[in-house]
């Protein structure tokens, strides 16, 4: 069940085919509805959404593109090729060795000015 109280709902303006867009922040998700949605649709949006949270569809392990997500959300088999998966599992093996260079006090950030931004 997701906590509504960290879900934050924006009204606004949208191509006519496009119901709602669901992104993760800091403390929480943000989704947009399309402010052209009458109310029934916008309830709908609303729980397509939050169906979408639920699914852990935005989880790093889960990392899809967003004909993936709908697929997987609507019950609809697409096949991934072989080079997508060889990328996704490279992008798991990233962030899980970022997170523990994090959970050992390490700043990827400050890491990152320093090497990038600093004068040579």
């Amino acid at each position: 069940m997701v906590d509504e109280n960290y879900v934050y709902v924006y009204l606004v303006d949208m191509p006519p085919q496009t119901h709602e867009i669901v992104t993760p922040c800091a403390d929480g998700y943000t989704v947009y509805i399309n402010a052209a949605l009458d109310d029934k649709h916008r309830i709908e949006a609303y729980k397509h959404a939050l169906r979408h949270i639920e699914n852990g569809d935005f989880d790093i392990d889960n990392i899809a593109t967003v004909q993936e997500i709908e697929a997987k959300a609507h019950g609809i088999k697409i096949e991934i090729n072989k080079k997508r998966k060889r990328l996704i599992a490279a992008l798991k093996r990233k962030e899980r060795q970022a997170r523990f260079l994090q959970s050992q006090g390490y700043d990827l950030f400050l890491s990152a000015e320093n090497q990038y931004l600093e004068p040579r």
